[in-house]
């Protein structure tokens, strides 16, 4: 009997233990590293220029990186100074006064090593974290949105090497990608894939036409959003697009046509879902239109990582959920709008995909007679102070 209390009594001995460890070692060390990065890590938003914007944008941009090392940092300091941490005594075998150890820096050092190195391969090759700075996709992704992009979706792709062969992206895809505009842009953009190699796209009124073919679409509602770049206000509407249906948002632009652009060879066109306010591919090239390299693209979003309310305030509804058609307002009456938007999945269009040629694009005239165009083809072009 006695043998068998003393075994129930070190059980109890070493669940404690267990449990101490698990929260010195685990969950104060994230908890640390949470607050660090909410409160001592400046967001770029935050801050206008120099050394500083600089360092937030490489924790931003970075956080595949940062989070595993502040994490390993403040493991490494609890598993250093162990011998002083309340309920020490029932775990720790560490000496009275903790001193440095030559092994004990060294493998504190390889594990931070290896966790940057882990974090590196994860960014390069797996996920990379996007912040959204701008209107130009809304409705559907809001400034300071926190995205995750799947970076092995057009092709594995080793630190410091090229891509492998895979598939180009899809219609509807929402991508990250790299390119450099001028100092007043970021270094990354996300944007909608609309069109491929070979397809002629013309743009009448901000809807898209492929190979003479309009992207079928739905009208919604009256669309307002207050944001920190002023208020846009237009018709929401959803397009559908071969698999892909998404939301998008027109304001009241002028109706004129712009050029024709026939992608490229290794390209796609890209917009935004805020046809109001975008800076994409039917402005680039002065106005012209142009294309989007495949080997400019970073990857792929597939989901919120940590979306935003306005406020600020982390929106825990949708961490980690899928894009999706879904509208998301704080503060104001939507039922309407999203009454309408489940009308418009239920009536989805059964031709989703564009004819692969139609070298014929649909004069102005047509394209505002047409039953779909009348019935709300109103904004065009991208304003010249156009969000990136």
């Amino acid at each position: 009997m006695i043998a068998t209390q003393q075994t129930g009594s070190m059980s109890a001995s070493n669940a404690v233990a267990s449990g101490l460890r698990a929260l010195w070692f685990g969950v104060i060390p994230l908890l640390l590293t949470a607050v660090t990065w909410r409160y001592l890590v400046p967001r770029p938003a935050a801050v206008d220029e120099g050394a500083l914007r600089d360092l937030a944008l490489f924790c931003d941009q970075h956080q595949t990186l940062a989070w595993p090392s502040l994490f390993l940092f403040y493991s490494y300091l609890a598993r250093h100074w162990r011998a002083y941490l309340p309920g020490s005594r029932h775990w720790s075998e560490a000496p009275a006064k903790p001193g440095p150890s030559a092994r004990g820096t060294a493998l504190g050092l390889a594990a931070v090593l290896l966790a940057a190195g882990c974090a590196l391969l994860v960014r390069t090759s797996l996920f990379q974290t996007y912040r959204v700075l701008s209107a130009s996709m809304l409705p559907n992704l809001r400034p300071d949105d926190l995205l995750l992009a799947s970076r092995f979706a057009y092709g594995f792709k080793w630190p410091g090497a090229r891509a492998a062969a895979a598939g180009p992206p899809k219609r509807g895809d929402v991508i990250v990608f790299h390119h450099q505009r001028g100092p007043q842009y970021p270094d990354e953009l996300v944007k909608r894939v609309i069109g491929m190699p070979g397809d002629r796209i013309h743009m009448y009124g901000g809807h898209p036409f492929i190979n003479g073919w309009r992207v079928p679409d739905c009208d919604i509602g009256q669309y307002v959003y207050v944001a920190g770049e002023g208020m846009l206000e237009g018709r929401l509407r959803m397009e559908f697009i071969g698999s892909a249906a998404y939301l998008t948002v027109h304001g009241p632009w002028d109706q004129q046509p712009r050029p024709d652009y026939v992608v490229k060879p290794g390209e796609v066109f890209v917009l935004g879902d805020n046809r109001n306010n975008s800076s994409d591919s039917r402005a680039w090239n002065d106005g012209k239109g142009g294309g989007l390299p495949f080997a400019e693209i970073r990857g792929r979003v597939d989901r919120y990582l940590v979306p935003v309310r306005r406020n600020g305030e982390i929106d825990m509804a949708r961490v980690l959920s899928r894009l999706s058609p879904q509208l998301f307002m704080d503060g104001v009456a939507i039922a309407g709008l999203r009454e309408g938007i489940a009308q418009c999945l239920r009536d989805r269009p059964k031709e989703t995909e564009p004819p692969r040629q139609a070298p014929v694009a649909p004069s102005s005239a047509s394209a505002s007679a047409s039953p779909a165009a009348a019935s709300s083809a109103t904004p065009a072009a991208p304003a010249s102070g156009a969000s990136p």
